[in-house]
C-alpha cells in the first residue's frame, strides 16, 4: 500500500472508533445514536468495498467495550469465530443495554439477519 492509502485507512478507522464512542454516549438520544450507528455501517462499508475488513480486527481487543462491540458484528461476515467470541464475552459481562445489543447481534446473526452486514 502508498503512504497516501495507509493514511486514508488509518483516517477511517479513527473515524470508526469515534463513531462506536459517540454512539455509545447517545445512546440516550434514540435519533443521535442512529445517526452515529449510520457513520459506523458507512465506515464499515467503505472498508469492506476497498477489501479491508481485515483491518478492523485489531479493534476486537479495544480497550472501550462499544468499540469492540461495533467491531466483533462487522467481522462476523469474515471471522465468525473471532467475532462471536467476542460478543459472548460482552453478553457474559452483563453491562446492561451494550450487553443486551450484543445478545441481539448474535440472535440476529444467527437467524441471517443483519443484511447489511452480510
Amino acid at each position: 500500500m502508498t503512504k497516501n492509502i495507509d493514511l486514508d485507512i488509518k483516517t477511517l478507522l479513527k473515524n470508526y472508533i469515534v463513531a462506536c464512542l459517540n454512539r455509545e454516549k447517545a445512546r440516550s438520544e434514540p435519533n443521535l445514536a442512529n445517526k452515529y450507528f449510520d457513520e459506523i455501517v458507512g465506515y464499515y462499508k467503505c472498508l469492506k468495498e476497498a477489501g479491508l475488513l481485515n483491518e478492523l480486527r485489531p479493534l476486537l481487543f479495544h480497550k472501550e467495550i462499544a468499540v469492540q462491540l461495533s467491531a466483533a458484528s462487522s467481522l462476523l461476515a469474515i471471522d465468525e469465530t473471532a467475532a462471536k467470541k467476542v460478543l459472548i464475552k460482552i453478553v457474559e459481562l452483563e453491562l446492561g443495554e451494550t450487553s443486551f445489543t450484543a445478545k441481539m447481534v448474535l440472535k440476529e446473526w444467527d437467524n441471517g439477519g443483519m443484511k447489511s452486514y452480510r
